[in-house]
């Protein structure tokens, strides 16, 4: 199974008095190939060496910003782990209507 890093989407913050300034807020992930070239499941990174730092970093910078989870699914904050927990809702991004007004069609 392969893997790489990704700066996973999970969130957005939307500053309207910023000019309608809308960033997306991301984690840190190592994400995995099903097999047939999709990434469809992940953890999150933890990075302990130079090194790994470093291919964090190429990696997010080849691919930018992944929004595959977040377009096929659900991410809920847990208040007690403060981490974020992933729900797939559909693989087509049929199902879930993004409340992002940046993905608003």
């Amino acid at each position: 199974m392969s893997w790489k890093y990704a700066m996973v989407k999970v969130d957005f913050e939307w500053w309207p008095e910023v000019e309608d300034s809308i960033n997306p807020v991301c984690i840190l992930a190592e994400v995995y190939d099903d097999g047939d070239g999709k990434y469809t499941s992940w953890c999150y990174a933890h990075p302990s060496n130079p090194q790994e730092l470093e291919m964090a970093y190429q990696d997010v910078r080849r691919d930018g910003v992944n929004e595959w989870f977040y377009k096929n699914g659900t991410f809920n904050r847990c208040p007690r782990t403060e981490k974020w927990r992933f729900t797939l809702t559909s693989e087509d991004q049929s199902t879930n209507p993004p409340a992002d007004p940046e993905l608003k069609q």
